[in-house]
């Protein structure tokens, strides 16, 4: 159906059809603001339903559709909603937004919390309950569908050298212009560095031909990505699943910070919090994953953490990110003896 921003008798017959309304209705739709990211547009409403409604509806909403301007927009929106549709309800919230509705015209309606939550600004670091909240949302995330029998059958694709290695040759078919455009910031070291790793054998990356430890991942959890309480407590939550896969869980925790926080930070941060992650792997009843396990998988997920600055850069991220990016895995890899593990 097509949903008029303005509409509460749409928004009436949306919520009875989905379930989430019994009784009562919508009676006004008012539009807050709008606001265009880098595939989505998002637009923000304020809701009002009649006394006799369903109770715990939100009176805020966002409704989240793929820019037309963007070619991928479609594709990237159309797995988020089947995240939406298959997987999150498979979910507790946290880490999922309380409410959430798809349409079938390709638009994801969410309770906007902006009014109890605030995400970062980049580059901000996130606080160390912040760290925490985003680990244990994370591990929730993995546990659930941990070395689960439907990977790679129908949840996410499955993994074969063929396709790893034809992935990571399509990024380092980027590395000449990268290393144009980072020509102030790659010393002649680090492009050597560069071409050793895509000239390798590939191991971090034929890693996820093996099952051990493999699950579901967010896909692009950087903190900036979670939503955290305006209050000194409350629960943390985690959005925009559009890129949303298969893959070893520790390359997630390499993503969140081995990729997006400097070196003194991230080095404050790692061990205590890759500990905290595999804690609750243990209580969620995963016995089977060492701590050695972790911590190699994590190495990897690092090495891997060097094609994101080129896929930055070939997207048109603005410069200071993807060259941040860049520093932070060139040294993360240094920290990490990425050399050891090719």
């Amino acid at each position: 159906m097509t949903l008029s921003l303005t509409s509460h008798t749409a928004l009436t017959d949306l919520f009875y059809s989905s379930g989430a309304l019994n009784r009562g209705a919508v009676t006004n739709v008012s539009l807050d603001r709008q606001v265009d990211t880098i595939v989505s547009t998002l637009t923000f409403l304020a809701v009002t339903y009649s006394p006799d409604a369903s109770p715990g509806l939100p009176e805020r909403l966002v409704l989240k559709r793929p820019l037309a301007t963007v070619s991928d927009a479609t594709k990237i929106s159309v797995n988020e909603l089947d995240f939406y549709s298959r997987l999150a309800p498979q979910l507790p919230s946290p880490p999922i937004v309380p409410f959430y509705l798809a349409t079938t015209d390709g638009t994801l309606i969410l309770q906007d919390l902006r009014t109890s939550h605030t995400n970062q600004s980049w580059p901000l670091p996130p606080s160390d309950t912040d760290c925490v909240g985003m680990v244990d949302n994370l591990a929730m995330v993995h546990a659930r569908w941990w070395q689960d029998s439907e990977l790679g059958v129908t949840l996410g694709s499955p993994h074969t050298t063929e396709s790893l290695s034809s992935m990571v040759s399509g990024i380092a078919a980027l590395l000449p212009g990268f290393c144009d455009a980072a020509a102030n910031e790659l010393s002649a070291f680090d492009r050597q560095l560069f071409e050793r790793v895509f000239g390798s054998r590939l191991r971090p990356w034929l890693r996820l031909t093996s099952p051990k430890a493999l699950t579901v991942v967010h896909g692009d959890a950087h903190s900036w990505n979670f939503l955290f309480p305006r209050e000194e407590t409350g629960p943390v939550y985690l959005i925009d699943w559009q890129l949303w896969h298969v893959d070893v869980g520790a390359r997630e925790l390499a993503f969140l910070m081995a990729a997006h926080w400097d070196r003194e930070y991230r080095q404050a941060k790692e061990l205590s919090l890759l500990h905290k992650y595999h804690e609750k792997l243990s209580a969620s009843g995963i016995d089977d994953y060492s701590w050695d396990d972790l911590w190699l998988d994590y190495r990897f997920g690092a090495v891997r953490n060097l094609t994101i600055p080129l896929l930055f850069w070939n997207r048109g991220v603005p410069g200071d990110r993807w060259q941040h990016c860049l520093r932070c895995v060139l040294s993360a890899y240094d920290d990490l003896c990425g050399d050891e593990v090719l």
